[in-house]
């Protein structure tokens, strides 16, 4: 080791005893140091670093955070998994309510249907004792329930006792419900009308606004199907359809009254 003019410490290498070249940079076998070194502040020694190793990250080899796919995992699409949960969710079949009343060769038919909470109605018409019509709306609605007075005329009688006796009928038989007869009354079927709470009247309306405004929905000159449809709003709060776990003070909702024809 020498110490040189500048007071400070200088490191020499001797001379390797092989007969390799001196590398460049050094004479006659003596580290040269390099062109900027680095000083420490507290002494005037003169030091070598070393140059940095240099890191690469090995794609087979770097690590990966927990839940991180492998290079061959599948990565889910989007979507996917919604799609799954989606088919897993059953929806609810539809309920058809039907309420039916038959009276010197006439028919009231109205029926409420769950899928679109609407209130279905056919104007009263004329249908023998056959009960032709009848059978035809029944084909053609497939009601789970079927909804009358219990004071029935006996034409009416034969065709509910024939229509409970289908053992093998497909698809499958509906339900008889019998109500007492003055929940039928055309009176009290009337006011039951006028009187319910429906989402699509606005609150803002008037009751004599909401009287003519039925009034030209429902056909209230034909006696049987205005009772069908106070039977059938009976049967709805009674039974409660689509809002039993719901509180009391919710109502069945509907949404319209539309007429059909056959």
């Amino acid at each position: 080791m020498r110490v040189g003019r500048s007071h400070g410490v200088v490191c020499s290498l001797k001379k390797s005893p092989s007969k390799e070249k001196p590398p460049s940079g050094s004479r006659d076998g003596r580290f040269t140091p390099p062109s900027h070194p680095v000083k420490c502040g507290f002494s005037s020694h003169v030091l070598r670093v070393a140059e940095p190793m240099a890191f690469r990250a090995t794609p087979g080899r770097t690590p990966r955070g927990p839940g991180f796919p492998g290079p061959q995992a599948p990565v889910p699409r989007p979507g996917t998994i919604e799609e799954e949960d989606e088919d897993e969710e059953e929806e609810e079949p539809a309920e058809i309510h039907l309420c039916v009343l038959w009276s010197s060769g006439h028919l009231g038919i109205a029926y409420y249907d769950t899928s679109d909470s609407t209130v279905h109605f056919m104007p009263d018409a004329p249908d023998h004792q056959s009960l032709k019509l009848l059978q035809r709306v029944l084909d053609e609605v497939n009601p789970q329930s079927v909804i009358t007075s219990a004071k029935q005329d006996e034409a009416m009688t034969r065709f509910l006792r024939k229509l409970a006796s289908q053992e093998h009928r497909q698809p499958k038989k509906p339900e008889i419900i019998l109500l007492p007869s003055v929940d039928f009354g055309p009176e009290t079927s009337k006011q039951r009308l006028l009187s319910g709470n429906y989402s699509f009247i606005p609150e803002s309306m008037t009751a004599t606004e909401k009287i003519l405004f039925l009034s030209s929905i429902i056909p209230f000159d034909c006696v049987l199907t205005v009772r069908a449809l106070g039977g059938l709003l009976k049967f709805l709060s009674r039974r409660r359809v689509g809002v039993e776990l719901e509180d009391y003070n919710v109502s069945v909702p509907i949404l319209g009254f539309k007429k059909f024809v056959l």
